[in-house]
């Protein structure tokens, strides 16, 4: 209840007690229990969902012809979510240390004012820009001693949970095969994520030849489960379901934003909240994600397709100033501009 407070404040504390004494509700039932606003509840399980620590299974009433959610606490996965949490404070502390120790800093001595890098100390003559005082250079020593003891607690913390579970990084194509196929994926889905896979093994081979980095490794596995929502859900919230299964796996964040980010083009912030509700940009952005975004459009369920026929069906589907084709066209530019680049 605590870790639910820290990441979503009063209203996910409520809830997750809600949770714990109905074992599992309708958001409905949640509301009701926890004297909390439906809207607000479902803002809130939509959050507690993105960081797997709930789950829902859709049920449906044959007779009332209606569809809804049971919601249950997810606490087995709890200590995943911890672990990817470390793994987040650490890679901000790696970028903290980075800065430290590429830069020579300067300051006044007021705690209120920043400190300054060497060429900024320059461009204000060793003077605060603020107070005017005369900047001296700071020792960070200490500092970065710091930071890099607590950079060490955590990777060990985090190499000893990998080992424990001995979960692999990214599963391989086979190991995703095997996890489609206990979910319940068609035979047209698998055959369909294995030709992703295909294209994105040739696509990455042309941005090596570029000299340009991929994690080829990510960017397979990810081709491989880029649709594992789709077990649970057609929708254009496949993405959104695919990701919290992969997150409720243990698998790392970075894998599982490929299969949140890959539907059409990106989902904005607005398209998210009416089509999923949640407020959250769902556009591709590192390279991995870009290129099996980019390489699901070039298969039609088994086919390869050229992307014009992809972007002729969302022209035709949405019209063709829509914002889902813009997004479209972005992607392939982006992705052509890197397979374009010499050498």
């Amino acid at each position: 209840m605590k870790i639910a407070g820290v990441v979503g404040g009063d209203d996910a504390t409520g809830v997750v007690a809600a949770l714990m004494a109905l074992k599992s509700a309708t958001d409905e039932q949640i509301a009701n229990h926890a004297n909390l606003r439906i809207p607000s509840v479902r803002r809130t399980l939509y959050k507690l969902l993105n960081l797997g620590l709930v789950r829902y299974e859709e049920k449906r009433e044959p007779e009332a012809q209606k569809t809804y959610y049971l919601w249950s606490p997810a606490l087995d996965q709890l200590e995943g979510y911890i672990t990817n949490m470390k793994r987040v404070v650490s890679e901000k502390i790696r970028i903290k240390l980075d800065y430290l120790r590429s830069n020579v800093l300067f300051h006044c001595g007021d705690p209120a004012h920043k400190k300054l890098t060497f060429e900024e100390a320059m461009e204000f003559f060793y003077k605060c820009p603020v107070c005017g005082k005369p900047l001296q250079q700071v020792d960070v020593s200490e500092l970065i001693g710091r930071f890099e003891k607590r950079l060490a607690l955590l990777e060990g913390d985090v190499k000893e949970q990998v080992e424990q579970t001995k979960m692999p990084l990214y599963p391989s194509v086979d190991e995703g095969r095997k996890l489609l196929m206990e979910l319940g994926a068609s035979e047209e889905l698998i055959v369909h994520s294995e030709k992703v896979v295909e294209v994105v093994k040739s696509l990455v081979q042309r941005l090596k030849e570029k000299k340009i980095h991929v994690d080829e490794e990510l960017a397979i596995s990810g081709a491989m489960l880029h649709d594992i929502g789709r077990t649970k859900t057609h929708g254009v919230e496949h993405g959104f379901v695919g990701a919290n299964l992969l997150r409720e796996r243990g698998y790392r964040e970075e894998l599982a934003l490929i299969a949140e980010r890959h539907v059409g083009g990106g989902l904005g912030k607005t398209e998210a909240r009416k089509f999923i509700g949640v407020e959250k940009d769902f556009s591709p952005r590192s390279i991995e994600e870009k290129i099996v975004s980019y390489a699901d459009k070039l298969i039609s369920g088994s086919q390869q397709v050229p992307f014009s026929n992809t972007l002729k069906y969302y022209k035709k589907k949405f019209g063709r100033n829509h914002l889902s084709v813009k997004r479209l066209l972005r992607l392939e530019k982006e992705v052509q501009s890197l397979l374009s680049k010499k050498a």
